[in-house]
């Protein structure tokens, strides 16, 4: 497990070297140009690709690395991902008609609804496109900031997040009215932490741009003096 994580990062920094290199002059205006395209068409182009290759995993790991670089937009990178998404549960259809179990077929079709339940919500509409692109570039600000906020996001989104949730899941399935009342007072609790969340982030954005400009010279306007009575002695 540790060999093939090593792999995996050896293989991931290869491929952004290579891409640093050959993606040089005409190369990269042939490949901003072949990718903007409109969000229709690049969900179709994601979904195409992964089915091709049979892994969602390599089609983001190949085109992140072209965003990181600035060859494919953001806003571009977002309906291909989404495409990907819905491209990956093409092999688990596939299984699954081949399978004579109806649970497989099932699971599959919650596999499918899922991704394009997640597409319905997060992509037609404008405003709620703006979420996710807007989290991954504060997150990639963050990152540029901090090397640690990566390894905190993964265990805290992939790991902390759904324990949590199972938690509280199984706090309600026990059927007692104690563990009941925990579970629901859990809920407040995290349901109270995000909005309080939400209110300081965008606090926080509206101090930084409505903050007057006489606070970023105030330090200076405070040491012109003393540098005049510096240079004058």
């Amino acid at each position: 497990m540790v060999l093939a994580l090593v792999f995996l990062l050896v293989c991931l920094l290869g491929l952004v070297n290579v891409l640093q290199r050959g993606l040089m002059g005409m190369s990269t205006r042939i490949i901003y140009k072949a990718t903007n395209v409109p969000g229709i068409f690049a969900l179709v182009i994601g979904a195409a690709i992964t089915v091709l290759v049979q892994s969602s995993s390599i089609t983001t790991s190949v085109l992140t690395p072209l965003v990181g670089l600035g060859v494919i937009q953001l806003e571009q990178m977002l309906p291909l991902t989404l495409g990907a998404n819905i491209g990956t549960t093409v092999t688990g259809l596939l299984a699954s008609l081949v399978s004579d179990s109806v649970a497989a077929l099932q699971v599959a079709l919650c596999h499918l609804f899922f991704n394009i339940s997640g597409i319905i919500i997060w992509y037609p509409i404008p405003f709620m496109r703006k979420i996710p692109l807007n989290g991954a570039r504060e997150l990639g600000k963050w990152t540029r900031r901090s090397k640690a906020i990566p390894p905190i996001y993964i265990i805290t989104v992939f790991f902390i997040c759904p324990l949590l949730l199972l938690g509280i899941s199984e706090l309600f399935v026990q059927q007692k009215v104690g563990w009941t009342v925990l579970g629901t007072i859990i809920v407040l609790a995290v349901f109270l932490g995000i909005i309080r969340f939400a209110w300081w982030w965008k606090g926080r954005k509206v101090v930084r741009s409505s903050s007057p400009v006489w606070i970023s010279v105030l330090p200076e306007m405070l040491l012109w003096p003393l540098s005049l009575k510096i240079c004058s002695s």
